[in-house]
């Protein structure tokens, strides 16, 4: 996988998680990632970076595994996007 499909696919799967949790009523992350800088030095590659994380958000079977992946029964959740791709 290109480094930048890559990067998309960990923005959509971490946008996937975020929503998840929501939806399951859990609180937000004390301590979340740091932010990541995605997107180029113009309009044009940025629109194209966030059409890439659009794709993989409905595509990658990396999304639907964050959402098939089981529920700790105590509702803890472990790092699921970075425990799947590594850590960059």
């Amino acid at each position: 996988m290109p480094a930048e499909e890559a990067e998309a696919a960990v923005e959509a799967a971490s946008l996937t998680a975020a929503l998840e949790a929501k939806r399951r009523g859990q609180p937000p992350n004390p301590s979340p990632p740091p932010l990541r800088t995605l997107g180029g030095a113009d309009v044009s590659t940025e629109v194209a970076m966030l059409e890439r994380v659009a794709r993989c958000y409905r595509r990658s079977p990396i999304v639907r595994a964050v959402l098939a992946r089981p529920k700790h029964p105590d509702g803890a959740e472990s790092d699921p996007v970075m425990g799947m791709v590594g850590r960059p």
